[in-house]
């Protein structure tokens, strides 16, 4: 572990490179200079700017049948993604499943998966897929992970692998470093490689990713930092179902698998249901039919209020940043986001 943690170490030291360059030109999504032209209601797109700004909100993007339709905040400013990277991770999967590098019914004992506090026999039975699944059933300590999170971890071996839904970082990493040893490659160079340029992402930086280790285990989390511009196309490649001017980015069929629901979780609106490291609207409770979130919508989501969320009913996208580098600053709760999500779909004609 600690010689492929150097290896990458140094590779993504020595690989500082902001990647726009001159082939890409202009940012790939064309703006619409009126909404109202487009199909909006200026007056509630007004609502939306009223709450965006209530809330605290760093930057907001919507994106609509591809044009961007409102932009508020500096989109070309960095922010930590936070768990937005999950969702990255499973689209390189996607691409190593489809090359045979990855088989996601081996087990972890299969795949030589150990901890610093030694995996039962049970839990190394655990899969690939459930990991991804967040069904692992290994409730060992892990990186990154918030004191809310380490206080709702069940209890070691209380559940076998497969049975039970916990967003657990512990799979998450795991997750990570094992794309890394079973492809060779350093997650956020391959993340820059075969999605960020291929999208002409605008903003993307070497030098600003970083790994996290902690001394209750061997696997380390796998932060990011992006820009609300480039989260919106790579939402925009979800919704695309993975083709990107005419080639296919991500396998055919990954999006639809990996944001399907495969777990119902104990939240409302757009957190109801999990995927493969998405979050999948299931149902949405607490509103009238008309106000409802559109059933089958899935969202990236990072701590405070970092969003992608995809609604392929309405051919929409909607990215929401807030600034967490500002200790003690705004946070916007899921609950909040769904209100201002709500807001956002009720300005269309």
């Amino acid at each position: 572990m600690k010689l492929l943690h150097s290896f990458f170490a140094v590779t993504i030291l020595s690989s500082n490179i902001a990647l726009a360059d001159d082939t890409c030109g202009k940012y790939p999504l064309d703006e619409i200079t009126d909404p109202h032209i487009a199909g909006w209601h200026t007056d509630k797109l007004s609502l939306v700017r009223d709450m965006y700004e209530q809330v605290g909100s760093a930057a907001l993007m919507v994106v609509k049948d591809g044009k961007v339709i409102l932009r508020y905040g500096d989109i070309s400013q960095d922010y930590k993604v936070h768990s937005i990277r999950k969702s990255f991770l499973t689209a390189l999967i996607g691409k190593s499943v489809a090359r045979q590098e990855i088989d996601l019914d081996k087990s972890m004992a299969e795949l030589g998966i150990n901890d610093k506090d030694s995996l039962s026999a049970t839990e190394q039975t655990a899969t690939y897929r459930d990991l991804i699944k967040a069904r692992s059933g290994i409730y060992h300590p892990a990186a990154y992970e918030t004191a809310a999170m380490a206080a709702a971890r069940p209890k070691r071996f209380s559940h076998k692998p497969g049975e039970h839904w916990y967003y657990n970082n512990w799979d998450f990493n795991v997750s990570g470093r094992l794309y890394e040893m079973k492809t060779g490659r350093n997650i956020h160079i391959a993340f820059r490689d075969e999605i960020a340029e291929p999208l002409c992402m605008q903003d993307y930086d070497l030098s600003l990713m970083r790994y996290h280790y902690e001394e209750t285990t061997l696997y380390p989390a796998y932060p990011f930092r992006m820009s609300t511009r480039d989260l919106a196309l790579f939402g925009q490649l979800y919704l695309q179902k993975g083709e990107w001017n005419g080639q296919q980015i991500l396998p055919k069929g990954w999006v639809e698998e990996s944001t399907k629901i495969y777990s119902t979780t104990d939240r409302n609106g757009s957190s109801s249901g999990y995927g493969y490291m998405w979050w999948v609207t299931r149902e949405d409770t607490q509103r009238g039919e008309q106000e409802k979130l559109p059933i089958g919508s899935y969202s990236a989501a990072g701590a405070g209020g970092h969003r992608i969320t995809v609604l392929p009913s309405m051919n929409m996208v909607v990215v929401n940043r807030m600034d967490t580098d500002l200790k003690g600053g705004p946070r916007l709760s899921g609950d909040k986001f769904d209100e201002l999500l709500r807001l956002i779909i009720s300005a269309q004609n």
